[in-house]
């Protein structure tokens, strides 16, 4: 019985596969970020600010998150009022296998579920401060994030997310020593505080507006090398 069980389970996942255009499996991904920091009284950092990107399904459940690189916010006043900080991260390949492979499972067999699963919906902020760090809070205002993915071929497609936060100086601030997070898809209503984080498993879920999602088709950028 359990052989005949897994045998129809094993048969269902190729058929999925199958019907997919798997266009970004064996594929490199590189994400880079764009951090504007908002243009209010005490809106800049010096905490440590680590920015985990991720997608979040149809159900709000979390479908893979990519760790970048920390960010020391005393360096060159990286998260200073009124500026802007650029980075980028390469994922190591084993996790970026690992996402191509969990967008298969989420799509179904949708290949614009399948698409629209490489386009980063959710950003993680994990934030580190001490204990003479003084007004440790932040306000970030805008969050561009890209994620390539740069084929064994040379295709190069580019899946761009533009966070835009409240740009009111009374909402939207971020806790300087804690987890905080932001939706592409923003839940309705105001709030001071960024909504708070406990952490990125496979399969968390997280408070976002579903009702208005909309799914995103890649973009083909071929004549751009990185």
């Amino acid at each position: 019985m359990w052989f005949h069980v897994s045998l129809a389970v094993f048969c269902l996942t190729l058929s999925v596969q199958a019907d997919l255009n798997r266009r970004y499996q064996g594929t490199k991904l590189r994400v880079e970020i764009d951090q504007w920091t908002a243009d209010c009284d005490g809106a800049g950092t010096d905490s440590d600010v680590t920015l985990n990107v991720g997608f979040i399904g149809t159900d709000n459940k979390l479908v893979y998150s990519v760790r970048t690189k920390s960010q020391k916010g005393k360096a060159a006043d990286r998260f200073e009022q009124k500026t802007v900080h650029g980075w980028s991260f390469n994922v190591p390949q084993k996790q970026a296998v690992q996402i191509e492979q969990d967008c298969v499972t989420y799509s179904k067999g949708d290949q614009e579920a399948y698409e629209d699963c490489f386009h980063p919906n959710l950003i993680y902020y994990e934030m580190y401060s001490w204990w003479n760090n003084w007004g440790h809070g932040w306000k970030p205002s805008l969050t561009d994030v890209t994620l390539f993915a740069i084929a064994t071929n040379g295709d190069i497609y580019e899946h761009d997310t533009v966070f835009n936060l409240e740009g009111a100086c009374e909402y939207d601030w971020v806790d300087g020593e804690g987890d905080s997070y932001f939706c592409r898809d923003t839940r309705p209503g105001l709030r001071m505080m960024a909504d708070r984080g406990n952490g990125l498993k496979k399969g968390d879920w997280f408070d976002c507006d579903k009702e208005k999602r909309k799914l995103v088709k890649h973009k083909s950028v071929n004549d751009e090398k990185l």
